[in-house]
This record gives C-alpha cells, sequence and structure tokens, in this order.
C-alpha cells in the first residue's frame, strides 16, 4: 500500500497529539508518532524541534490514497510506526486492517551525473496560518549551491510577511537538482516565516 512522501509544515508550539501510540526514532534522532485520534502520523525533527505531519489528512473513518502524496491520504485510527535504515515508514493503519508505507523514493532524484541538473517538485501542506516570508535551501557540503528553488505556486511567499497563508495549504516548490558529488544526503528546505525558520528534512538522491 504505497504513499509518496511529502511534508506539513506546522508551528511547534501550538500542535496538539491526541492519543498519541507508537513511537520511532530514526538514524538522525528525528521522532515519529502515531498520532492516533488526529489520523496521522508525525515527525519532530532531531535538530529544531518542529513537528510536521508525514501522513495522513486528519480525516476519520476512511481509506484512501494509495501512490498519492502521504499528507493526503487517509488513515482510520493508525496505532503504530517503525522508521527503516532506508528513511522508509510503516503505518499499523489499525481501522483499514492495514500496514501501509510511506517510501523515500519521490522525493529522490534520479542519478545525476556530477555537474548536470534535473527538477522535482517538493509539496508542502501548511497545518497552521503562516506569513512565508521566503523558501530557500541552504549550500551543501563544502560551500556548494547544489539546490535552486523556483517559483512556488499554491502558497504566497512575500518578504515582507504582509500576506499569510492558511492552514490547508498546499505549496508546490521546484527545486533543481545540480550535485558536485555523488551519495544520498539530507537536504533541509528552509520555509522562513515571520516568526522563525521551519525546516522540513528532506532526502535527496
Amino acid at each position: 500500500m504505497g504513499l509518496r512522501l511529502s511534508t506539513a509544515i506546522t508551528a511547534r508550539r501550538t500542535s496538539r497529539l491526541n492519543y498519541p501510540n507508537g513511537v520511532a526514532v530514526d538514524s538522525a534522532g528525528n521522532i515519529y508518532i502515531a498520532d492516533t485520534i488526529n489520523y496521522r502520523i508525525r515527525k519532530v525533527d532531531a535538530s529544531t524541534g518542529d513537528i510536521s505531519t508525514v501522513a495522513g489528512k486528519g480525516a476519520p473513518y476512511g481509506y484512501s490514497g494509495d501512490g498519492g502524496a502521504a499528507i493526503s491520504a487517509q488513515l482510520y485510527n493508525p496505532e503504530g510506526v517503525v522508521v527503516d535504515s532506508a528513511g522508509n515508514i510503516y503505518i499499523a493503519d489499525s481501522g483499514n486492517m492495514r500496514i501501509r508505507k510511506v517510501g523515500t523514493a519521490a522525493i529522490q532524484f534520479a542519478a545525476t551525473a556530477i555537474g548536470s541538473s534535473t527538477t522535482k517538485n517538493v509539496v508542502l501542506q501548511l497545518t497552521s496560518t503562516l506569513n512565508i516570508t521566503g523558501i530557500a535551501a541552504p549550500q551543501s557540503q563544502g560551500g556548494k549551491q547544489e539546490y535552486t528553488v523556483g517559483t512556488v505556486s499554491g502558497c504566497t511567499v512575500n518578504s515582507t510577511g504582509a500576506t499569510s497563508t492558511t492552514s490547508g495549504t498546499i505549496c508546490t516548490v521546484p527545486v533543481t537538482f545540480t550535485p558536485w558529488y555523488s551519495g544520498l544526503r539530507p537536504v533541509p528546505l528552509q520555509v522562513s516565516t515571520l516568526s522563525e525558520a521551519r525546516r522540513p528534512s528532506i532526502r535527496w538522491g
């Protein structure tokens, strides 16, 4: 039951869990929580403390979403979560009597020759209203700028933060990858708001 990994951003101090059950920790120290009665799987970023939704749209009593973005899938009382060494997430979707997998492949670039470029869209969904001032990708090791963010669609990005983007909005962020060296590594896509930066961790290849 495959789902595609995407990321939802939320404020870490205002998120509330409802009957959390299973907990898992990945190799980077990030914590994953089966937020059972919110019908979601949450992630707490080890470096920032930010909490985000990695699976589940929060609607009860139903099943949907296989093959699509994980944050748009419908989970019914998820009670367990496990993360493997490759970053794949396995969910005990108890109310639907299924084990569901959130794979990492959908957010990885295919093998790309050093110096050449390829572009993919990253999907972000806001679970609280934010005034977004910028979306950017920092430099990789050695000060190399391997990632370039294109024109964002679906949400409002304003350098002054004058316009807010409402909760539930889905943002599509085109990212161009031009590798300077080989290997898989995590890349923090930085979403800046009026209050502070949100850094959903995304893995590229």
